[in-house]
């Protein structure tokens, strides 16, 4: 396989999962193993949760050696395929 496929996210393969808790942890593990990748980056705070066909991850990071506190939303929309980040 072509370039580094461990780097890079599956969550897109998931969108089309049944919306129940095992899909949910799977998706939770999957974002941080992400966030595991970049030593840079220090999670605070990880939720997860879906209203309909959108699953919303939230997320509270520190850049390091900076210590700046982002906090966002990573939205997934199932029906029209696209993801939106809202700080």
């Amino acid at each position: 396989m072509p370039g580094r496929p461990e780097v890079g996210t599956n969550l897109w393969n998931l969108l089309y999962e049944p919306n129940d808790e095992f899909t949910l942890q799977k998706i939770e593990n999957e974002v941080r193993r992400i966030i595991n990748l970049d030593t840079r980056i220090e999670l605070h705070e990880l939720e997860i949760s879906t209203v309909h066909n959108t699953i919303r991850v939230y997320l509270s990071i520190s850049l390091i050696p900076n210590a700046d506190t982002e906090q966002f939303y990573i939205v997934f929309n199932q029906e029209y395929q696209t993801a939106e980040i809202i700080i």
